[in-house]
């Protein structure tokens, strides 16, 4: 909520260039979600499964907001950051494949390819994203 009369300086009229009034005593929400979508910042295909985007992605500061930002910012994002990469390098240490599995089947669910499109993934949204059903895979240890 605003404490008192203030303009965000872009992002208003028909061109999305002009600033907006933020009345005291208003409330201002975001969504992340939302925001990790824009296809200004993520291209035509912000709402399709693409890792390859990170390859040549340069985003602004506010751009990409996992663990918020400014005053608001989250602690422990140095800690998560650090925790996720450990995770990361020790499946690629101890794994030599990893392989989706459907499961409901129990079957290899195949690569993606360049269709890109898995009907099978379903979101659970709240505070964070997650996913629906769970991630089924299967890990063949490294020789």
């Amino acid at each position: 909520m605003a404490v008192k009369r203030t303009t965000i300086p872009h992002g208003g009229g028909s061109d999305k260039q002009s600033p907006i009034v933020i009345e005291k005593g208003q409330v201002v929400v975001y969504s992340v979600y939302a925001m990790h979508r824009r296809p200004e910042v993520y291209g035509d295909d912000a709402e399709e499964f693409n890792p390859e985007r990170w390859e040549t992605l340069k985003m602004g500061a506010w751009d990409y907001l996992p663990f918020n930002g400014g005053p608001r910012i989250c602690l422990g994002q140095q800690y998560a950051l650090v925790e996720a990469s450990y995770v990361v390098i020790r499946m690629l240490q101890k794994y030599q494949d990893i392989v989706g599995i459907d499961p409901t089947t129990g079957n290899e669910i195949p690569s993606l390819g360049e269709d890109k499109t898995d009907k099978s993934f379903r979101e659970r949204l709240g505070l964070t994203m997650s996913c629906l059903d769970g991630v089924h895979v299967k890990l063949t240890p490294a020789v």
